[in-house]
């Protein structure tokens, strides 16, 4: 194998575990999305079912439950924040996966190019070698 084959070759086993990368962490941050997704809907029930209760007969009960209900308001839009960010997260590495699929498909081709070039390369250096002679018709 000459050393640009072999060259080509490494590329390309770099260019491989680049895509693996991306995949990991293009899964991560779906995964991270569905989290913060699952977190909100659970918020947004808690937070009605804390508005729906009609138990406070005192004045400190309803202001507490109130409170409460303010807090998982401010809870749940810092939430959509995160979900936002999370989001962005994803986007960037689905456009990560992209370019390293893209770099992977790359070199792939110039490995296959090299690949063929030795080749080619092998078959004209037979080409040019001298050939033995066979032997001779001799008449006993």
């Amino acid at each position: 194998m000459n050393k640009r084959r072999a060259s080509r070759k490494r590329i390309l086993q770099v260019r491989e575990k680049q895509m693996k990368l991306a995949i990991g962490n293009a899964a991560e941050a779906q995964h991270h999305e569905n989290e913060l997704k699952t977190n909100r809907d659970r918020l947004r029930k808690l937070c009605a079912q804390t508005y729906e209760t009609q138990q406070c007969d005192m004045g400190r009960n309803l202001h507490a439950q109130m409170e409460l209900g303010q807090r998982l308001l401010r809870a749940e839009d810092a939430l959509e924040k995160a979900l936002g960010d999370a989001r962005q997260k994803l986007a960037e590495a689905e456009r990560q996966r992209t370019a390293a699929r893209i770099d992977r498909e790359a070199a792939q081709k110039l490995m296959a190019q090299a690949k063929r070039e030795s080749e080619d390369e092998e078959i004209r250096k037979q080409a040019m070698m001298p050939r033995a002679k066979g032997p001779k018709n001799r008449r006993p």
